[in-house]
């Protein structure tokens, strides 16, 4: 097992999960990686070593692009071959609160998840996945926002990491 995702309770007395996990165990694929949040995974150390994976530090609190890391993270794992699982055991208590529940209040944060979609799956593949997850996540932002504005701000990280990337080459 090279990366482990478990169960995380909010209130060690009622057993409170911070979402909602399957009773079963799976493995995840690059897209329902998406659903990983940083708190929850165990880390094999030799699949550090043997690939030389670690988090972009591109992505993350306190950089440009405030989100994503954990995505990144898990699908360059899937990516090199490497098994990532979900096991349905409480391994923490953690609080409610989760920075990647607010993906929508800044213009930083929605480029954000177009520059995480571009840096996974290239840039055209990922202009059409952040049309599909604009859609899908319309019901979250729309009291805020507006569909054109966010749909336009994701394809603005996408670009963004795009010109970034190519500097980097």
């Amino acid at each position: 097992m090279d990366l482990a995702i478990g169960k995380i309770i909010t209130d060690n007395e009622n057993k409170t999960e911070y979402k909602n996990y399957s009773d079963r165990q799976f493995s995840f694929t690059l897209m329902s990686a998406s659903k990983i949040s940083s708190v929850e995974m165990l880390i094999s150390k030799s699949i550090l070593l043997k690939t030389k994976i670690e988090f972009d530090k591109n992505f993350g609190l306190g950089t440009s692009f405030p989100s994503g890391e954990e995505y990144i993270f898990s699908t360059d794992i899937i990516k090199k071959k490497g098994k990532v699982c979900f096991f349905p055991i409480n391994i923490c208590i953690h609080p409610m609160e989760s920075s990647g529940k607010d993906f929508f209040s800044s213009q930083n944060k929605i480029q954000a998840k177009g520059a995480m979609l571009c840096r996974i799956f290239g840039s055209k593949k990922a202009k059409f996945l952040a049309l599909i997850w604009a859609i899908k996540k319309y019901t979250k932002y729309k009291k805020y926002i507006g569909f054109f504005y966010f749909k336009k701000t994701l394809f603005s990280g996408i670009e963004n990491f795009s010109s970034l990337n190519k500097s980097i080459k």
